[in-house]
């Protein structure tokens, strides 16, 4: 069982190349990915799992699904989320400084009053995703795809999808 965090029925979950695996050849059935500080979890099936809160910094979750998950107030600094499925997540209140998430789908998630400082979301899906109170300083959108409100962003130096620079000099 792997404390603090709810994988449903089965209390943990299994994946295959998590921090500490050697054999190349292993299946889901044997290994266990532990989300912690700098793990190693590309791939992950984190489908709806609660992270709310967790110290997730340098984490490596490279196209992980995370569709659904709760990741309110957790920190996941210098994680690299690249095409990471992060649809209909609980962001809320959560540190993405120096966050890699770029690809990444981030459609409907909810990033309200998340700090997005020096984070990448280049080519990343924040179709109706929200945004209220959110700060992205020194963030790059570029060629991201955005449709839903994004009236509660407050860029600081902060390239916006179109290649724009949003109050350089804030």
């Amino acid at each position: 069982m792997i404390r603090g965090v709810t994988f449903g029925v089965i209390g943990v979950l299994l994946f295959a190349g998590c921090a500490g695996d050697t054999d190349t050849s292993a299946t889901l059935s044997d290994t266990q990915c532990t989300p912690a500080p700098d793990a190693r979890c590309d791939g992950a099936d984190l489908a709806g799992a609660d992270l709310a809160g967790r110290d997730l910094v340098g984490i490596d979750l490279r196209g992980a699904n995370l569709a659904g998950a709760d990741l309110s107030g957790a920190d996941l600094t210098q994680a690299n989320l690249v095409g990471a499925d992060l649809s209909g997540a609980d962001m809320s209140m959560t540190a993405l400084v120096r966050t890699a998430l770029d690809r990444a789908n981030l459609a409907g998630a909810d990033l309200t009053r998340s700090r997005l400082t020096g984070a990448t979301l280049r080519d990343a899906n924040l179709m109706d995703a929200e945004f209220a109170s959110t700060f992205a300083t020194d963030a790059n959108f570029t060629g991201a795809k955005i449709d839903g409100d994004i009236d509660g962003l407050l860029a600081c130096n902060t390239t916006m999808p179109d290649g724009r620079t949003e109050n350089p000099t804030c």
